[in-house]
């Protein structure tokens, strides 16, 4: 088996120059990502708490936690019935963009939702 020497240094010199001028994220990008994460998930804690802490307790226990599973698996599991359109169980990458739609629309019910209960605890 011959090999070209000449094809593989050209194959080696484009990888080199892919991974050099690839982008990479800056300190600032991955803190303000870091940031972002750490927010996100302090408000799902809070939400967590607020609608499965049955005790009130301030922590969720091994049977809140469960509750708060069965939710979680529910809600998967309707968001799998309605946006799996070709029934393979997953979501792929066609389905993602309905869901991503149909969770905006969620996000903007709620915020109108919050919306009008301050305006009516306001008069």
């Amino acid at each position: 088996m011959k090999i070209d020497y000449k094809l593989l240094q050209l194959l080696a010199l484009v990888f080199t120059m892919g991974t050099i001028n690839a982008p990479t994220a800056s300190a600032d990008e991955v803190d303000e990502k870091s940031e972002k994460k750490a927010e996100r998930k302090a408000r799902q804690h809070k939400r967590a708490l607020k609608h499965f802490d049955a005790d009130g307790d301030g922590q969720l226990n091994n049977e809140e936690k469960i509750e708060l599973k069965k939710k979680r698996k529910e809600k998967r599991m309707k968001v799998l019935e309605t946006f799996d359109d070709n029934g393979d169980g997953k979501i792929d990458e066609d389905e993602r963009g309905d869901v991503k739609e149909w969770r905006k629309e969620q996000k903007e019910e709620r915020r109108e939702k919050r919306k009008e209960r301050k305006e009516r605890s306001q008069d």
